[in-house]
């Protein structure tokens, strides 16, 4: 007997409208995931929802910040997360990833700031060049991207970006606010000490924990140790975890193209490096 293809749209609405029906009956997040795109964030958030005493959002990605979803109000926000009695009054965090809300405008911050200013942050950062090819791959693949030259492209994007920050004032009294947006495509993204400057307008780093994408990917189990102990809950056993949303092998990226594209990112790295006094060695 084949199933009716409306079985699951059917089963998706009813969870919906319950779900909006117990907003008032429904936790806020004690964290979010920020940040990047094709840094690790789905894997992380896998491997937490794990946890005993974490109970993840019903979907990732709700991109309630920073869009128009921010009008619909918290309450809508709300139903993404679990029941207040849904653990029997067990004690549990619960929280959502959205890796876009980093590198948008500084509406996200402040949003988030004015809804929940205890939350705590969690921020994952690969290599800019690594972390844009691999987008761009993806993007690729299905469909959303047309370019089949990625150093044509890069190109371009690196043009605009030069020309948008060519005045900038790097001293101690640079002012981040007066910047236009990087934007989160392929290089913009890459831009971390840029993003990272709004989001301390809003939030001081002991809100935020920062790794690195590399150290994650290698070794996740001292990764989830920092976490739950940045989370303040015990430690998650050790386990050999498996990668989510990874992408097919790549192809080699050109030597030439990811040369030029470090000496783009250098002194975005270097002042990344000196305001968080950790070298993450991309080079």
């Amino acid at each position: 007997m084949k199933t009716s293809p409306l079985g699951p749209l059917i089963k998706f609405r009813a969870a919906t409208l319950y779900r909006a029906m117990t907003t008032l009956f429904r936790v806020t997040p004690d964290f979010i995931i920020i940040g990047v795109t094709k840094g690790g964030t789905t894997s992380l958030l896998k491997y937490l929802e794990k946890h005993p005493q974490i109970k993840v959002s019903w979907q990732k990605e709700i991109h309630f910040f920073g869009s128009y979803n921010f009008d619909k109000g918290v309450n809508w926000y709300k139903k993404y997360f679990p029941l207040s009695l849904s653990q029997r009054n067990q004690f549990f965090q619960t929280g959502e990833a959205s890796p876009e809300y980093f590198c948008k405008s500084t509406v996200v911050p402040a949003q988030i700031k004015e809804v929940f200013p205890d939350i705590k942050l969690i921020l994952l950062l690969r290599n800019p060049i690594d972390r844009a090819y691999s987008h761009y791959l993806h993007r690729y693949r299905i469909g959303a991207e047309r370019s089949e030259n990625f150093a044509q492209l890069v190109l371009e994007e690196k043009s605009r970006l030069i020309h948008q920050f060519l005045d900038c004032n790097w001293g101690e009294n640079f002012d981040v606010s007066s910047l236009p947006s990087p934007g989160c495509f392929h290089l913009g993204t890459g831009l971390y000490f840029l993003h990272l400057r709004k989001w301390v307008q809003y939030f001081s780093l002991d809100q935020m924990l920062i790794l690195k994408s590399e150290d994650f990917f290698s070794y996740p189990n001292d990764s989830l140790h920092r976490v739950t102990q940045f989370l303040q809950l015990p430690d998650l056993p050790d386990s050999s975890w498996k990668v989510y949303n990874a992408s097919p092998e790549n192809p080699e990226l050109d030597s030439q193209v990811r040369e030029d594209l470090n000496e783009f990112f250098d002194p975005y790295n270097q002042r990344l490096y000196d305001y968080l006094g950790t070298d993450f060695n991309w080079h």
